[in-house]
């Protein structure tokens, strides 16, 4: 029994120190989302019911915008999304492979003018209208995006659903 015992101290100092270091942990998170609120200053949203998405080719929003939007006093640009047009199959919900190149082109454009960016998820009619049965595409959607994403830098935020506005406890 003594063996065991001498064990129990031990224990509760190394719980003791997990539980010191998730505080410490989770107080830097805390002052991490701070600091990137601040950085966040001036933004303005591009890329909403632009071509690009679609068709490259017929886009109306350019690499000199990113610049204008820096120059004029930006600080950040809300990349609005709209990925349930872009899905390839409404069984599993695959975006297709213009949808990501635009993706990371807006990202790109967005870091290269030191601009920081949130990736906004701007179907909220959709999911207004129908949020249970809009629940698949949303989550296969996210799940798509967050591991495409995954290694962008800390400049790059998310916004998971913009302007929700059904019934709370559905949330």
């Amino acid at each position: 029994m003594k063996k065991y015992f001498g064990f129990f101290p031990g224990l509760v100092l190394m719980l003791l120190f997990m539980n010191v270091s998730n505080n410490l942990v989770a107080q830097q998170k805390a002052g991490f989302a701070y600091e990137q609120n601040k950085k966040l200053g001036r933004g303005v949203n591009v890329l909403d019911g632009d071509p690009r998405w679609i068709n490259p080719e017929k886009t109306r929003v350019t690499e000199e915008h990113f610049n204008l939007i820096k120059e004029v006093g930006f600080d950040n640009v809300r990349i609005v999304l709209h990925p349930f047009r872009s899905v390839k199959s409404e069984t599993d919900f695959t975006l297709n492979e213009t949808f990501f190149s635009t993706l990371d082109w807006a990202i790109k454009q967005a870091l290269e003018n030191k601009l920081m960016a949130i990736v906004d998820f701007h179907e909220h009619s959709a999911m207004g209208k129908d949020p249970l049965g809009n629940k698949p595409k949303f989550l296969a959607c996210w799940e798509q995006i967050a591991e495409h994403c995954k290694n962008f830098p800390d400049e790059v935020l998310f916004e998971i659903a913009n302007e929700p506005n059904m019934e709370s406890d559905i949330w």
